[in-house]
């Protein structure tokens, strides 16, 4: 984000090299060609942005002027006007229409305010992946982030165009009506669910739902880079490099052999042996059993933090998840999970990329009803089966349209999840308990 955000500054301050006379055209519409494209080239990109909610003001004394800086596959291609005194409510309805010989794999939308005095202050940015068999969104919302904290959200409609009729285009944002578990309903519904109408500004209504994207490299085992990548380039969420797959993860590493003498206390010259009194009518608990007291569901209770996400992109595929919503979902920015335990029941928050996913959980063996994003209706069941490290918490869920298994295994401060569902189709999560 640091690079992008040098070339849009630059670019916008007056870098005549960055930005050709067409591509600083300010307006309403304007047509651009990106760089190395063909005279021929046609239409590729059509990208109306609408407007903008800042969460906070950027500027220490007065108003803030934002505006916006387009840029595809990292090269910036476009300036908005800047929204005069607008502060934390811009509005451009300003489209930017771009000639390129191929689709691009993703577009940048960066929101800067104008600062008269000093450099222009970044307020966020949003990276969007693209396919060609993308279709169109209309007025959706999406959020800004800087330094991976969201700071505001951005309504923009965005179309792929050059596509032949008749093609997959029409199918594109249209998945099968599959139930694919945890967050990724929301995920799929996000993109088939119609816009709601932006409200006028300061009016009351049901808010649209912004998706929150992981920002360039964040992601980046889930993205798909190599061991060689993210060791060159570690992020804070990189998790350890693994040579398994995801499903080794949940596997237990071997457990220390406690020596003869591990339990015996430690002897110094004017240390005495503690006195114990031996009860022998009281047999001895097995080592098992004692080993597994207290690890019941309080070991899952918590807040969780997502370190790794395996085998998502296969999973979709296999269940029929076109391009352009599997390389969002990958994209989607990794959730963090809380947990509380009370009376036999877990209350689970998904901290998802779509908001707050509730779930209440029964362990007391009796089924209880859960909606999927779809609004699919499930009947679940859950059990917990301790260990000597944790515990595994397995919930089965079944309804019309699918039949899947959620596993989350504990082990000390590692939480490993794994959703397989009735094909055999599984993808999973790695967590580490927050400190």
């Amino acid at each position: 984000w640091q690079l992008q955000a040098a070339m849009a500054w630059c670019a916008c301050r007056g870098n005549t090299r960055a930005l050709s006379p067409s591509q600083r055209a300010e307006g309403a519409t304007s047509t651009v060609t990106a760089s190395g494209a063909s005279a021929a080239a046609p239409e590729r990109v059509r990208l109306h942005l609408h407007s903008a909610t800042l969460d906070r003001s950027f500027t220490t004394v007065g108003w803030m002027d934002p505006y916006a800086v387009i840029s595809i596959d990292d090269q910036v291609v476009h300036r908005t006007s800047s929204a005069s005194r607008a502060h934390k409510n811009p509005s451009w309805e300003a489209t930017c229409k771009v000639r390129a010989d191929r689709a691009p794999s993703s577009i940048t939308v960066t929101v800067w305010t104008a600062n008269r005095l000093r450099k222009d202050v970044l307020c966020g940015s949003v990276t969007v992946p693209c396919t060609e068999d993308m279709g169109a969104l209309e007025g959706k919302e999406f959020a800004l982030t800087k330094r991976s904290k969201p700071t505001g959200t951005i309504r923009l409609s965005l179309s792929l165009l050059g596509i032949a009729a008749g093609g997959c285009r029409s199918k594109s944002t249209q998945s099968q009506r599959l139930a694919l578990g945890a967050e990724m309903d929301h995920v799929a519904n996000w993109v088939e669910e119609p816009s709601p109408k932006a409200a006028p500004s300061g009016a009351s209504g049901s808010p649209a739902r912004s998706i929150v994207l992981a920002e360039p490299g964040q992601n980046i085992v889930s993205l798909g880079y190599s061991e060689e990548a993210a060791d060159a380039h570690p992020t804070l969420l990189s998790p350890k490099k693994s040579r398994g797959s995801f499903t080794d993860l949940a596997k237990k590493p071997p457990a220390r052999q406690p020596s003869a003498i591990a339990d015996e206390p430690s002897l110094s010259p004017k240390a005495t042996m503690p006195k114990v009194e031996v009860n022998e009518s009281i047999d001895a608990l097995p080592a098992e059993e004692d080993a597994t007291r207290g690890c019941g569901p309080e070991a899952l209770a918590g807040s969780w933090t997502c370190v790794a996400t395996n085998g998502l992109e296969e999973f979709l595929k296999k269940t029929g998840v076109n391009a352009f919503q599997r390389r969002l979902a990958m994209a989607a920015r990794w959730p963090s999970w809380d947990f509380s335990i009370s009376n036999d029941r877990v209350k689970f928050v998904n901290h998802s990329q779509l908001g707050d996913l509730h779930e209440e959980i029964l362990l007391d063996g009796t089924s209880y009803q859960w909606k999927d994003g779809r609004g699919n209706p499930l009947t679940c069941t859950a059990k917990w089966q301790p260990t000597a490290e944790g515990g595994t918490l397995t919930i089965s869920k079944s309804g019309a349209l699918a039949r899947y298994t959620e596993e989350r295994q504990v082990d000390g401060d590692n939480l490993v999840f794994i959703l397989t569902n009735d094909d055999g189709a599984s993808w999973g999560r790695t967590f580490q308990r927050s400190k």
